[in-house]
């Protein structure tokens, strides 16, 4: 059995760089395009135009012909190298990739946390880079650089044991990330919602109020200094979301089917942890076991203690909530996408997935080949290459 494992362990660690390799090289085909890739990158060149040539990009007098439904964040940051290398497609889109190769870096460092082997993390990176590189995240778009914020809000506190430090940390990445995608501001809450319940109850509502009332400062002075920020960035978006049913089940339904084998092995640690606890449930419940526990007095740091008396792994608390965020929310927006599985759901997924095949037990050969066929599946499903339309770009500059 252990030389089947080490067999697996090597084709599946093989055929996540090559789907991950794939990945990289079409996100280079795509960076080194002289044309736009999607319709919404020209509003992005304008935007930064104006920030590289120090004009207010949400003044109101430049509307509406400069409109940016995204945030600032992503045009602090490429605001250095559109300054001293020019404002081009190839310049905004490296800036893309370099913060997506750094959020599969920060799924790969909170692998290493857990304690996984080095093959485990390593392929867990290429699987992401594999589904975020052959899309619009590497176009000239805050994705990447919005969820490395968020990936990073997470995984720095859970590295340093939800530390007051991490967490303020923490706090500044979330309320960065916000001023970059709204939505990758789900850091924030998430570590609250941790920390309530299943560490610290006092730590969880002192940090979601101080995480709140920061990210409140923030958009107030992001009001006083760009007059048509929370407009465009907040308020149209949201009086323009159509919701529909119908839509999450056509790009929900994509998304499990794709990764059916991911799903497949947490439901079945899920169905095992439930088991051990249902087994321990009836031993707590013999006569000796509740008289003592009624016995027990209220702890005097009930308010630090958490809410619920039971484990959960910090990425399955996240994967959950992002799954919820996407069922009643985003994923019945018709303008979103598999993008936003692929930012919110695949890397605590992929952190979950690997985790589980990483150990030693009766089950890891199973999961081993589980990985492997789903692995197959996206590789028979990978985006073509990409044309080169420059002909056509030429013939309609002429």
């Amino acid at each position: 059995m252990e030389k089947l494992v080490k067999y697996l362990v090597l084709l599946v660690f093989l055929a996540a760089l090559a789907y991950g390799g794939y990945a990289g090289a079409w996100a280079w085909r795509s960076i080194a395009a002289e044309y736009p890739m999607e319709y919404r990158e020209n509003a992005i060149m304008f935007t930064s135009s104006l920030q590289s040539e120090g004009q207010n990009p949400y003044s109101l007098e430049l509307r509406p012909v400069y409109v940016n439904l995204f945030g600032q964040g992503y045009y602090w940051v490429t605001y250095p190298l559109t300054r001293w290398l020019g404002n081009s497609y190839q310049i905004l889109r490296m800036v893309s990739v370099v913060f997506e190769l750094a959020s599969c870096g920060m799924l790969i460092w909170g692998l290493r946390i857990d304690r996984c082997s080095w093959w485990a993390a390593l392929s867990a990176g290429a699987l992401l880079l594999g589904q975020l590189g052959q899309g619009l995240s590497v176009t000239a778009r805050p994705d990447g650089l919005g969820l490395f914020l968020l990936m990073s809000s997470l995984v720095i506190p859970y590295r340093c044991g939800f530390s007051p430090y991490s967490l303020a940390a923490s706090a500044g990445l979330s309320i960065l990330a916000y001023l970059t995608k709204p939505y990758c501001v789900l850091g924030l809450p998430l570590v609250a919602i941790y920390l309530f319940l299943f560490n610290n109850k006092l730590k969880g509502f002192l940090f979601g109020l101080a995480g709140m009332l920061g990210l409140l400062v923030s958009l107030v002075l992001m009001n006083a200094v760009y007059e048509c920020y929370l407009t465009e960035t907040i308020f149209a978006q949201n009086n323009g979301i159509v919701r529909s049913y119908a839509h999450l089940a056509r790009v929900g339904g994509r998304f499990v089917r794709d990764n059916l084998g991911l799903f497949a092995i947490l439901i079945g640690a899920i169905v095992c942890w439930l088991r051990a606890r249902s087994s321990r449930f009836s031993v707590s419940c013999s006569p000796n076991s509740l008289k003592a526990g009624l016995q027990t007095r209220i702890p005097k740091d009930a308010l630090r203690s958490p809410l619920l008396p039971v484990k959960v792994p910090f990425p399955a608390v996240v994967l959950a909530c992002n799954c919820a965020v996407m069922v009643l929310i985003m994923g019945v927006n018709m303008g979103n996408d598999v993008l936003y599985y692929l930012q919110l759901i695949s890397p605590f997924l992929l952190w979950l997935a690997f985790g589980l095949a990483n150990r030693k037990s009766h089950w890891q050969a199973a999961c081993l080949i589980v990985l492997l066929a789903n692995i197959v599946w996206l590789g028979t499903r990978v985006a073509p290459w990409p044309k080169d339309h420059s002909a056509e770009w030429a013939a309609a500059d002429r």
